[in-house]
C-alpha cells in the first residue's frame, strides 16, 4: 500500500475509534449504553459496586461510603447500625441521653432517629414509653375533612369522636366560662337543626330550628311553620304546634284569650277562663276598710294573667293592692321586671347560637 495511503487509514481508524468511545461514555452518562445489543443500566452498576453485608470477603470495607445503604462500616465489615459521634450503634438501640430517639439504618445511619408516637401522644425522654400529651388534651386530631375540621379530640392518648362515630362531622362541645370547650357535655346537632351552611341552631343548651335562614327555639315554631315572636299558645318545646296570640292577647292554659277583657272583680277573669291566679290589672279595691269590696267602676281594668302580674303596690294611705300587668308577648319575672321571650324563660337572659365547633353564648 502506498505510505500516503497507509497513514490515511490508519488516521480515519483512529477517528472511528475516538467517536465510538466517545458515544458510549455520552450515552454511559445518560444511564443507558447500547452497543452491539449490550444495555448498561449506569444507576443499577453504581448499585451493585457498593458493599453488602459480610458474605465471604465481599463485606469487606475501610469506610462507610463503600457500603450498601442502611450499613456502616465497623471492623472492617459492612453491618447494619448506625455510626454516630464516631461509635457505632445497632438498629433499635436507644440514645443513652435521650430514649426517644434510637438507631434506625432504614431513615439514617449517621444521625439518631425521634420514636413515631401517636397524635395525641408524648414520648417519655426517660423511658422512651408514648403516653398522652397533656399539651394536647382535649385539642382537635384526625385527618381533616373538606371543611378543614378535625373529626375527633384527644383523650388521653385516643383520638376519638367527642359524639361517638355516628355524629361525626356535627359534634359541637358548649364552651365553659374560661371560653375553652368543655368535651365533658358534647352534643350531636339534630338533624333539623342544620343550617344550609352547616351551622348548628342552638339556644340555651336546646337545639333549636332555622325557619327562613333564622335559628328560632321550637316552642316559637307554630303548627303552620311560621316563628312567632312569643310562644305558640297549646304548643310544644318540640315545636309545630301550637297558635301564635296577636298583639292584644295572652296564652292562658294553652288558649288565646284577649288581653283587654273588662272585669270587675278578680273572679271574673277566673270565671271567664283567664286561670286561677289571674288578677284585674289596674284596679285597686275601694274603702280601706274592706279590702275585699266589690271595684266601684265597672269594665274599669283589665283581666291580667297570672304570669303577667307584675306585683302589686301600696297607693297612699290604703292598703289595697293595685296590681300592674306586663304587656302582651311578655312576662313577669321577679327582679326583672317584664321580659320579652324567650328571655323570661331564663330569668330575663337569653342565649341563642348559630355556631359550627362551639358555642359561644352568655
Amino acid at each position: 500500500m502506498h505510505g500516503h495511503r497507509f497513514d490515511e487509514v490508519a488516521r480515519s481508524l483512529a477517528r472511528s475509534r475516538a467517536s465510538r468511545r466517545a458515544l458510549i461514555t455520552a450515552l454511559a452518562a445518560s444511564g443507558i449504553a447500547n452497543m452491539g445489543g449490550l444495555v448498561w443500566d449506569q444507576p443499577a452498576a453504581a448499585a451493585k459496586r457498593c458493599k453488602p453485608a459480610p458474605s465471604g470477603r465481599r463485606g469487606k470495607c475501610k469506610r462507610n461510603g463503600q457500603c450498601c445503604r442502611g450499613l456502616v462500616c465497623d471492623e472492617r465489615a459492612c453491618k447494619a447500625g448506625c455510626r454516630i459521634d464516631g461509635a457505632f450503634h445497632a438498629p433499635g438501640v436507644a440514645n443513652p441521653a435521650n430514649r426517644c430517639q434510637s438507631c434506625q439504618p432504614a431513615t439514617s445511619t449517621t444521625t439518631w432517629t425521634s420514636s413515631a408516637c401517636d397524635e395525641c401522644e408524648l414520648c417519655d425522654p426517660g423511658t422512651g414509653a408514648c403516653a398522652g400529651d397533656p399539651g394536647k388534651l382535649f385539642t382537635g386530631c384526625g385527618e381533616r375533612g373538606a371543611d378543614g375540621y378535625q373529626p375527633g379530640l384527644c383523650f388521653g392518648d385516643t383520638c376519638k369522636p367527642p359524639c361517638g362515630d355516628d355524629c361525626v362531622g356535627y359534634c359541637y362541645l358548649v364552651e365553659t366560662s374560661d371560653g375553652t370547650p368543655n368535651p365533658t357535655d358534647p352534643f350531636c346537632c339534630p338533624i333539623d337543626a342544620r343550617g344550609a351552611d352547616g351551622a348548628c341552631c342552638w339556644i340555651n343548651n336546646a337545639p333549636g330550628i332555622f325557619v327562613d335562614g333564622e335559628c328560632t327555639a321550637p316552642s316559637q315554631v307554630c303548627a303552620d311553620g311560621t316563628a312567632c315572636p312569643t310562644e305558640c299558645c297549646g304548643g310544644s318545646d318540640r315545636g309545630f304546634a301550637g297558635a301564635c296570640p296577636n298583639s292584644t292577647q295572652f296564652c292562658v292554659d294553652g288558649t288565646t284569650k284577649d288581653a283587654h277583657f273588662a272585669c270587675t272583680t278578680d273572679q271574673d277573669c277566673v270565671t271567664a277562663g283567664y286561670g286561677a291566679e289571674s288578677v284585674c290589672a289596674g284596679l285597686r279595691y275601694s274603702g280601706c276598710d274592706r279590702p275585699s269590696g266589690p271595684i266601684p267602676d265597672r269594665d274599669s281594668g283589665t283581666c291580667c294573667p297570672g304570669a303577667n302580674i307584675s306585683g302589686l303596690r301600696l297607693t297612699g294611705s290604703c292598703p289595697g293592692p293595685v296590681y300592674s300587668c306586663c304587656p302582651p308577648k311578655t312576662r313577669f319575672v321577679g327582679g326583672a321586671g317584664c321580659c320579652d321571650y324567650p328571655a323570661y324563660r331564663y330569668g330575663c337572659s337569653s342565649c341563642t347560637c348559630s355556631f359550627r365547633r362551639a358555642s359561644r353564648c352568655c
